[in-house]
């Protein structure tokens, strides 16, 4: 009787033994996981500073063409004909 108890006590803690290694494997592929999406929102902030950058470069240069056109315009009604 107590051999079987044992033979219980063995055959559960390796099953417990073997639940414990499933969690090991499944939190490291999570934790793998959770460092691939971090370098991937890392990667698309970069791109989104990046562009807004950008974005501003292409104002400054949509408002300083504005002005020289305005400046185009003054200067072409100054030969305009009555």
């Amino acid at each position: 009787d107590a051999r079987q108890h044992l033979n219980a006590i063995v055959n559960a803690t390796t099953q417990i033994s073997t639940l414990v290694e499933g969690i090991t494997q499944a939190t490291q592929v999570q934790t793998d996981q959770f460092e691939s999406v971090t370098q991937t929102m890392s990667e698309v902030a970069a791109i989104a500073n990046k562009t807004s950058e950008d974005s501003t470069e292409i104002s400054t240069s949509f408002k300083e063409l504005l002005a020289m056109a305005q400046n185009l315009q003054v200067s072409a009604d100054q030969f305009k004909v009555d």
